[in-house]
């Protein structure tokens, strides 16, 4: 599972054809400062996936179906 990769600073998803991230899909990841998922299928993220990623300086998400911030 990608989650333990807790060391990762850098993580390039991109290109992938990825439609959604699942809400604790980052949660161990707290050193991760690049992430990339640019050209996706992504349409939807869940503002908690963003806010378990306290070290995140770089955000790509260009390129995908985005049309709604999730706000539960």
């Amino acid at each position: 599972h990608i989650s333990y990769l807790v060391a990762l600073t850098k993580l390039y998803l991109n290109n992938n054809q990825i439609s959604t991230i699942q809400e604790n899909t980052f949660r161990q990841m707290k050193n991760l400062k690049e992430l990339n998922l640019s050209s996706n299928c992504i349409f939807q993220i869940q503002p908690a996936l963003l806010t378990r990623l306290p070290s995140l300086e770089y955000l790509s998400l260009s390129v995908n179906l985005l049309y709604k911030l999730n706000n539960q």
